[in-house]
This record gives C-alpha cells, sequence and structure tokens, in this order.
C-alpha cells in the first residue's frame, strides 16, 4: 500500500510495474446513481507508466516536459519536451524479444520522432542493439531512442544507431 510517508522511488517501482488487471471506477451518473464502470486498463495503466517516466526524466535531467492528451481514436505522442523542444513517445517493454521491441518503435514512430523506451525485460543488449538498429534503419522520421533500463538511462541519435559500430554497453547506462 502506498501512503502519504511512501519514498517517491517505491511509488515510481510500483506505478511502472503495475500488471496489466482491469481497473473499476465508481462514477455517478446523471439520476445519482452510483454505477461500477470497467475500464480499459491499457490506457490507466499506460498513463500512470507515462507520467512515471516524464516524472523520472525530468527529475534527474530538470527537463520541462508537459504530459499531452489522449485524445480518443488518435495516435499522438506521450508528452512534448519544452527543454528539448520535441514530442516523445514513451514505450515499455516487458517481453525480451527483438520482435518486441521493433513493434514498440515501429508503433511509437507513428506518434513521435523521439523514442523513449523502458526496458522492463530481461532482453540481452546484443539483440537490444540489433532491433534498435534494423528499425531505426527502416523509420527516416526517428531523430533518437532513448533506454531506460535498471533505472539507469542512455540517449542514442539517429546517426549513432545507424553507424555500422553502433553498440549497446552496460556502462552507456548512467
Amino acid at each position: 500500500m502506498i501512503s502519504h510517508s511512501t519514498p517517491l522511488g517505491a511509488v515510481l517501482f510500483s506505478c511502472l510495474t503495475l500488471p496489466r488487471m482491469p481497473v473499476y471506477l465508481l462514477v455517478a451518473l446523471p439520476a445519482h446513481q452510483n454505477h461500477v464502470v470497467q475500464v480499459k486498463s491499457l490506457l490507466l495503466i499506460q498513463a500512470l507508466r507515462n507520467q512515471m517516466m516524464q516524472l523520472c526524466l525530468a527529475d534527474k535531467y530538470g527537463y520541462d516536459i508537459e504530459l499531452l492528451p489522449i485524445i480518443d481514436g488518435q495516435k499522438s505522442a506521450d508528452t512534448y519536451n519544452h527543454t528539448l523542444q520535441k514530442k516523445q513517445e514513451y514505450k515499455v517493454n516487458k517481453t525480451a524479444t527483438a520482435s518486441s521491441i521493433d513493434n514498440l518503435i515501429r508503433d511509437g514512430k507513428n506518434q513521435a520522432d523521439s523514442i523513449v523506451l523502458r526496458i522492463d525485460s530481461e532482453i540481452t543488449l546484443g539483440t537490444l542493439q540489433d532491433a534498435v538498429q534494423n528499425r531505426v534503419n527502416r523509420e527516416r522520421n526517428i531523430t533518437d531512442v532513448t533506454l531506460i533500463r535498471n533505472e539507469k538511462d542512455v540517449t542514442f541519435t539517429r546517426e549513432q544507431i545507424i553507424s555500422e559500430s553502433f553498440k549497446i554497453q552496460p556502462e552507456d547506462f548512467r
């Protein structure tokens, strides 16, 4: 349980690792009758994860990051980073496969040119590197990819990623 005395790190970890489960909200309808409505948990959990990633990056780097509204039926960026002057799309990897990384970046490129990818799987750095490089090579609009792993991060520019010498090292993450 999270209380007012819970350390911020515990709150961030809790929100970032929330399972995908049904979420119920109590809402008041015009007839003043209370009804329990099941909400698509994916959108709620995604919004919480986005907010926690935004808070972590803002706190660590002093970024001024604005969460953008979710508009029904439209794909749009998750945030606008006023400090870097760009829209960013946040994704969370839970499956340790190249195709998972590929799908997340491919989906994200339709929402923003800058991708922030949180790695919550045991994917090897070699597999991660290959997947990022292969997808960025095919998507001309991607300007950079930020990887967050074990609460540490690294940002690679498009030029770094598409170069033949691109390699993701454990010491890159700070």
